[in-house]
């Protein structure tokens, strides 16, 4: 009891006595987040994340809380800035914080030494925590504190407990010194090869062109890359260290089961105790800050040798004199930004050995005055000349410095580009040059920059394409992967003179381009281009396979107001994108009809946004020809309803975004159980829903399902029940159930009296038909009621119009009656006068053997003659008969013919005149047979 009084009154003084050092020596832990989150604040200068520094997919949300002496960190991991966030005391944890353990006793509020306001920013809270030390968290441990995260807890044994020999004298020791490089988890992997592995990871996700393609983006900011095996390139520039900030000292690329915690040591060095070492434990690189000191030093105090970046950032320094870094001969990269620089000694840097400087943000710095010895460092690969006074760029400044590797010169008012300026830098990667309203590239136009992978010229004035094409088809730009020309001037691109053979990333956004000619994006010009983006353009026309590249799998026209409803899209446009993963057409005109024209080919697309296209229908058919789609993206658009199995064809579907259109419902069949096994995120939220007794099961999958769906429930309203929540309106069970029944019956009453009506009406108008296809199917079957023929007045009744009277007269009672014997009821002639004349028609057809019908298009205008017809017919059907029909003129192409004629005319095989002599004589001979035929089967069946 004595001896832990004791060492608590000791560790107290202590913490008294070295209230004032900021940067001792000190081990503390970060407990890196099981999970990731979207959200959170960016830390660091300029926005510069963890993110941009480490490559896709690192991300880290940014909260800190403390409570009970601890500290908690939830952050994107700058190595760049000095801010982070502060929440309110008192807040509590859970077990995916980051914590940071330190020198305070349990329940108590951290004291003004452990949490303080840096004086030299406002927004900088440094930690400065001296009462901590590795006994001291090895004695909290032993009293059952755990400092780290109970979910995730990293095995630290009693051997590990102890104090490190490095750690264990007077503060000034060496920390690089037999300092613990690893610590291992319970799976037995050591920090270094839990990142190895993650980053090797994410390198294969990266290489394999799937979600969300970030390798598609364009960002040339900080070249820092990571290599395969995990490690961090030494050399890079942008790995900014500051010591003061816990946060920003420590890099960690573990995610999941390989996250470990992460020892970060630093410590006061230099004369005057001006300048913050700091190192992680498994890297070379030690960092000194001696940033922000506001004048206050005016040099380079001598540092330990190993250090091997110097932030001397922030110092408002006029001058650099020669002999200025000569206590750092060892230091490889150096940042001077945000000073007041306006004069470099001519040789200013003479005699170092660096590989990066920056200069960033000196804003009176003239660099044109400037020749080639200024940065006369041969070991050079990389300079940020950016926001400085530039009137002009000597063709010679960087003539002494040929193996520079990156050159950054953004927003330095540079007016054109010689090319002669970089002609000598051979080994030369990456060219930044954005922010300078550029209009001309000039130099020797048969430069060529064999190593340029990297070319920024955004924000320029440029009208075309830089010439990229020399004798003929070779390429001044053989190595070149990215290039980014948005938002400049550029009006037209031909299809001529475009020499990309290594070009993967292109953007031209946010340019006046108002037509895409064919083969313009074509794999001549662009064998090896992936990601193209086009956004913000003016485009009005696109033509014949203006996108015809196999190697292409991004595209983005978003923001294009594209009609590719109109008529100058040609619909194989994009015809020969064979393997499109990626298609974003959000903020254009698009219906599915023309959708489906246009990109139904596409079947290898995984990722479709077509949000905010004013799509009003979606069919069943709508995304049957996408059927590896994992991602889909409908918003903002103005269809009402959803069909019922329209994505159970997609059987990789996992996140589907149908937030603010016009839907009112959401039909049960609409998500089968198989999709809904399948999504990992959905939004419908910002709907017109219309709460009734079919949105009751929503209700409840709504409520039950918050991870699928991870928004708000607030945003789910309805739209016939004011101020009342989706997941909370009311409506009783029973009453729904009993009018679903009722639904069902009346739909199946309603189903079968349209059946029976539809079966009537069809009946009525082919009566006829029908009449007489059934008489023609049993005719001859039934009783005959035939009478013999000698007891007809007359062999054949002849129906006609008026009209047609004279052919009845010159050419048919010639050779009927006269030729051939035939007697003919002819009503001008044999109807009985004064008798009524539907008695006379009846009386004629019963006295008749046969009747014939002579059709024309006065018949069918004739009242009379279309009763005679449906009086013949009935005699015809109850005697078991035939009638005879000819046509006198073209009425069988007549559109008024009456539906009793085309059933004739489609049942009976008829006659038809003509006036040629060959004609009439094969007429004749047809009727002859017709009459003979009748004739005998009625003897026949008389004498029978």
């Amino acid at each position: 009891m004595f001896s832990q009084s004791f060492l608590l009154a000791v560790a107290v003084f202590v913490d008294l006595s070295l209230k004032e050092l900021v940067c001792e020596p000190k081990h503390a832990y970060l407990e890196i987040p099981q999970e990731r989150k979207s959200s959170g604040r960016q830390f660091g200068q300029n926005g510069k994340s963890y993110r941009d520094m480490m490559g896709p997919d690192v991300n880290r949300e940014s909260k800190t809380s403390h409570s009970s002496g601890v500290l908690f960190l939830r952050s994107k991991t700058t190595l760049t800035g000095n801010t982070f966030s502060q929440a309110p005391t008192g807040k509590t944890t859970t077990s995916e914080t980051t914590a940071v353990k330190l020198g305070t006793s349990e329940g108590k509020r951290p004291q003004k030494n452990e949490l303080r306001r840096s004086e030299h920013h406002k927004n900088t809270l440094q930690l400065s925590t001296e009462a901590e030390s590795w006994g001291k968290i090895t004695k909290m441990r032993s009293k059952g504190f755990n400092v780290l995260n109970r979910n995730k807890r990293y095995v630290i044994n009693s051997a590990q407990s102890e104090m490190p020999p490095s750690l264990s004298g007077h503060p000034s020791r060496s920390f690089r010194q037999n300092a613990p490089h690893n610590f291992a988890s319970r799976d037995g992997n050591t920090f270094s090869q839990r990142r190895q592995q993650a980053w090797a990871k994410k390198l294969e996700e990266g290489a394999s062109g799937d979600s969300p393609l970030e390798w598609c983006k364009v960002s040339h900011e900080n070249s820092s890359s990571v290599s395969k095996n995990g490690g961090i390139n030494q050399a890079k520039c942008g790995l900014r260290f500051n010591c003061p900030t816990f946060d920003e000292c420590v890099s960690e690329t573990g995610e999941g089961s390989n996250s470990g915690s992460v020892p970060v040591l630093r410590e006061l060095c230099g004369d005057g105790n001006y300048c913050c070492c700091c190192q992680i434990p498994g890297f070379d690189e030690v960092v000194a800050n001696c940033s922000r000191h506001s004048g206050k030093l005016k040099y380079i105090p001598k540092l330990p040798g190993n250090v091997t970046f110097l932030d001397f950032s922030g110092n408002r320094m006029v001058n650099i004199s020669y002999g200025f870094f000569e206590n750092i001969t060892n230091v490889s990269s150096v940042d001077l930004s945000y000073n007041n620089l306006k004069t470099l000694a001519p040789e200013a840097f003479r005699g170092v050995r660096f590989s990066c400087i920056i200069m960033d943000n000196n804003f009176n710095l003239d660099i044109s005055t400037y020749g080639s010895t200024v940065f006369n460092v041969s070991t050079l690969r990389e300079v940020h000349l950016s926001n400085a006074y530039v009137v002009s760029v000597p063709d010679d400044i960087f003539r002494s410095s040929p193996g520079l590797k990156r050159v950054y010169l953004k927003n330095v008012n540079l007016r054109s580009w010689n090319t002669v300026m970089f002609q000598q830098l051979k080994d030369l990667q990456v060219l930044e040059l954005s922010g300078n309203d550029m209009r001309f590239i000039t130099g020797d136009k048969t430069s060529s920059f064999e190593s340029l992978t990297d070319l920024n010229l955004v924000f320029n004035d440029l009208d075309r394409f830089p010439r990229s094409c020399v004798h003929g088809r070779k390429s001044i730009f053989p190595s070149l992967q990215k290039l980014n020309l948005s938002r400049n001037s550029i009006v037209k691109v031909s299809s001529y003179g475009l020499c990309f053979p290594s070009l993967q990333v292109l953007d031209i956004g946010n340019n006046p381009i108002a037509k895409l000619v064919t083969n313009v994006f074509g794999s001549r010009n662009f064998p090896r281009l992936t990601c193209l983006h086009m956004e913000h353009l003016e485009v009005r026309e696109i033509q014949y396979r203006a996108f015809n590249n196999t190697s292409l799998q991004y595209l983005s026209l978003m923001y294009n107001y594209v009609d590719f409803v109109i008529e100058n899209v040609n619909e194989s446009s994009f015809r020969g994108l064979d393997n499109l993963v990626f298609l974003q057409l959000e903020q254009n005109y698009l219906d599915n009809k023309m959708f489906l024209r246009l990109f139904g080919h596409l079947t290898t697309l995984k990722y479709l946004f077509i949000g905010n296209t004013y799509f009003d229908r979606i069919t069943t058919d709508t995304f049957a020809p996408f059927p590896h789609l994992k991602s889909i993206t409908l918003h903002r658009n103005f269809f009402w309803e959803i069909p019922e199995g329209v994505f159970d064809g997609l059987q990789n579907l996992t996140h589907l975004d149908i937030s603010n259109s016009r839907i009112t419902t959401v039909r049960e069949g609409t998500f089968s159980g198989d999709l809904i096994g399948r999504l990992e995120h959905l939004d419908l939220s910002g709907n017109f829903f219309r709460c009734d007794c079919d949105l009751l099961w929503f209700r409840w999958w709504l409520r039950s399902n918050t991870s699928l769906f991870d928004n708000s429930w607030s945003v789910y309203q309805c739209q016939n029940l004011p101020d009342t929540n989706v997941t909370y309106f009311q409506m009783n069970e029973q009453v729904c159930l009993m009018s679903h029944d009722a639904s069902v019956f009346t739909v199946v009453v309603v189903t079968l009296l349209m059946i029976i009506l539809t079966l009537v009406a069809v009946v009525f108008r082919y009566r006829w038909a029908i009449r007489l296809l059934l008489y023609e199917a049993f005719r001859g079957k039934g009783h005959n009621s035939q009478l013999p023929a000698n007891l007809f007045r007359f062999d054949l009744f002849v129906s006609y119009a008026e009209e047609d009277v004279s052919w009845v007269r010159s050419h048919l009672l010639p050779e009927l009656e006269l030729g051939q014997g035939v007697r003919l009821c002819i009503h001008q002639r044999d109807f009985t006068p004064g008798q009524n004349i539907v008695d006379n028609i009846y009386q004629s057809v019963q006295d008749s053997r046969k009747v014939l019908m002579v059709f024309s298009r006065h018949f069918a205008r004739s009242q009379w003659c279309q009763f005679e017809l449906a009086l013949c017919l009935s005699h015809v059907v109850e005697h078991d008969d035939t009638m005879l029909v000819t046509c006198v003129d073209d009425v069988t192409s007549s559109t008024e013919l009456t539906p009793t004629m085309m059933a004739v005319l489609n049942t009976t095989t008829y006659i038809q005149w003509a006036e040629e002599d060959d004609a009439k004589a094969s007429f004749w001979g047809r009727m002859r047979m017709a009459l003979a035929d009748g004739f005998q089967r009625e003897n026949h069946v008389n004498a029978a």
